[in-house]
Parts: C-alpha cells; structure tokens; sequence
C-alpha cells in the first residue's frame, strides 16, 4: 500500500475515534447536555484563524470559514476518504 491510502485508512480511524470519544463525554454527562463537537476554532482559538478574512474571495472566505468550523470527526473522514479516492486513481 502506498503511504496516500495509509494516510486515508489513518484519518478514517481518527475521525472514528473523535466521534466516539465525543459520544462518550456526552454521555458520561450528568445534567443531560448535547454533545460538544470539537472544531479547528475550538483548539487553536479564532484570533488563529483571523486570516481567513484577508482572502480575496467572498467564497475562499466563506469555504474556509466552514472547513475551521466542521466538526473534527467530520473533517478527519472527508479528508481521509479524499485520500484515498486519490490513492485509488493513482494506483495501478
């Protein structure tokens, strides 16, 4: 296997256990509340992510907006099944 597909089986697994650990806090909860999905924004702060408005496009600066606040598990699977759609293509 080339180290593309491993990368997608990698964050696959990761986005698998982000979910489940988020699941987990959830319902270890005593007072009943939702779960608390974890984003970019959450675990580097939003002065980190300011940059996104000096973008040159209204659409970089909304699709780079919605990428920092996707839930992590989310952006961990569809990263990773691109990964491996590329490794698919590229690999005899």
């Amino acid at each position: 296997m080339n180290t593309l597909k491993w990368i997608g089986i990698f964050l696959l697994f990761s986005s698998g256990l982000v979910f489940g650990y988020e699941a987990l806090s959830m319902l270890m909860k005593q007072d009943g509340s939702h779960m608390v999905t974890h984003t970019l924004v959450m675990l580097g702060g939003s002065d980190a992510f300011d940059w996104i408005d000096s973008l040159p496009l209204r659409a970089l600066q909304r699709g780079g907006a919605y990428i920092i606040k996707m839930p992590l598990y989310a952006l961990f699977a569809a990263v990773g099944v691109v990964c491996l759609v590329i490794s698919g293509l590229f690999t005899k």
